[in-house]
């Protein structure tokens, strides 16, 4: 889900449905549907998951979390990032 909060009222501005898909293509079509609200300035873009995306691999040498804060990393100049990212699921 892409949303924005305004006044503490979030709206949804989009959804990503990918079927089939691995994280850096979900990354690069966030990148492509976002790059309209760009302009000049950073976005803020809050991500929320849980801890077991720094265990499960959809490349063959690094975790998914990796993979996303590399994307973040490289779009430095278009995105503020925060990361909500738990260490440990809870049960």
């Amino acid at each position: 889900m892409v949303g924005q909060t305004i006044s503490g009222v979030v709206g949804i501005l989009d959804e990503l449905i990918l079927p089939d898909s691995n994280t850096l293509t979900a990354c690069e079509e966030f990148a492509e549907r976002t790059k309209k609200w760009f302009r000049g300035v950073r976005l803020n873009v809050s991500v929320y998951g849980d801890a077991t995306g720094e265990h499960r691999n959809s490349s063959p040498s690094r975790t998914d979390w990796q993979i996303v804060r590399n994307f973040f990393g490289r779009y430095s100049d278009r995105y503020q990032v925060t990361f909500c990212v738990p260490t440990a699921n809870h049960r």
